[in-house]
């Protein structure tokens, strides 16, 4: 037992690790942590060591779930990388205090640590569901229509003539020729349809209608990454904040993560909450759960999406 501890502690000795880089956590799908280990001994290997994430696990219901990271031959001055899997099945903040490196070589007889205080928060995203394209096409035309101006288009818009300073690559060469002088050609930015989804964040009795709420909430998630997808510039507007509409899909996980922090608050009796105003000239579509209709919940919209306690569409 005594060589086994001197062993052991001679193995983690000088060791580091660090975090590189992680993929997005959604509910129910796995997300890798990618750590780097470094051998800072000179002489010495280090063999089979693992790494984890000091998570808590949510009053012990098992929501958050990990497999350790595993490096089984470290030579003297080597780096080498392994992947640690984290998954969780409730959205929002995942705190990390850091890394819990560990190993029982060299006879399993115990297994010795070392906490390195790297703290992390990862947020947990909400589950996206495989939508109908058929479905959920938009029904008010006209309301989400930007005109189209002059941008970074294909369709052509109008020739100019070149001002100071622009870039010589956007003459357009044969009309200057014909013309005798310098001119640049415009391109037509295409329009953009505007669309913002409304989810109210409180509910009768959230005890009893949290599944149904968090039904929503992936609903909402959903229609964001179909529209956008369908180049539809998305909004979203809740009773905490909201986000403007934007076609960009950098910006969808700005979505994701406000969706992902939501709260969840209680609603009283025939009343509705103050909702984040956005685009008026743009098509509303509210999504609100049947607890929330039975207790009078109104919301000025185009299109009412109903959760009921069975979502129609499967998690992705």
């Amino acid at each position: 037992i005594m060589v086994s501890g001197i062993l052991s502690e001679m193995n983690l000795r000088s060791l580091r690790v660090r975090r590189m880089e992680a993929t997005p956590l959604f509910v129910g799908q796995p997300m890798l942590v990618k750590v780097e280990f470094i051998n800072q001994k000179k002489r010495l290997r280090s063999l089979s060591v693992e790494v984890t994430e000091l998570i808590s696990e949510h009053d012990k219901k098992g929501e958050n779930k990990q497999t350790r990271g595993l490096v089984m031959l470290l030579e003297p001055g080597e780096r080498k990388f392994c992947y640690i899997r984290l998954e969780s099945t409730r959205r929002g903040a995942m705190p990390s205090a850091g890394l819990m490196v560990s190993t029982k070589f060299p006879f399993g007889f115990f297994s010795k640590r070392r906490f390195f205080s790297l703290p992390q928060r990862y947020v947990v995203l909400p589950a996206l569901e495989n939508l109908s394209s058929n479905k959920w096409e938009t029904t008010v035309a006209g309301l989400d229509e930007q005109m189209a101006g002059i941008g970074a288009g294909d369709e052509f818009h109008s020739l100019r003539d070149i001002r100071p300073g622009e870039d010589a690559r956007m003459i357009a060469w044969k009309p200057s020729a014909r013309r005798d002088r310098l001119m640049v050609r415009e391109n037509e930015k295409p329009a953009t349809r505007r669309l913002v989804i409304t989810l109210v964040n409180a509910v009768h009795d959230p005890a009893q209608e949290f599944e149904e709420f968090e039904a929503a909430v992936r609903r909402v998630a959903s229609l964001a990454r179909h529209y956008i997808g369908e180049g539809y510039a998305v909004g979203l507007s809740t009773a905490d904040g909201g986000i403007h509409p934007t076609a960009e899909r950098r910006e969808l996980k700005r979505i994701y993560l406000h969706l992902a922090r939501l709260p969840l608050r209680r609603l009283k009796q025939g009343t509705t909450p103050k909702l984040f105003k956005s685009f008026e000239n743009a098509e509303h579509i509210a999504v609100i759960t049947q607890g929330q209709k039975d207790a009078g919940l109104s919301v000025a919209a185009h299109r009412e999406v109903l959760i009921k306690e069975e979502p129609e569409a499967t998690a992705a």
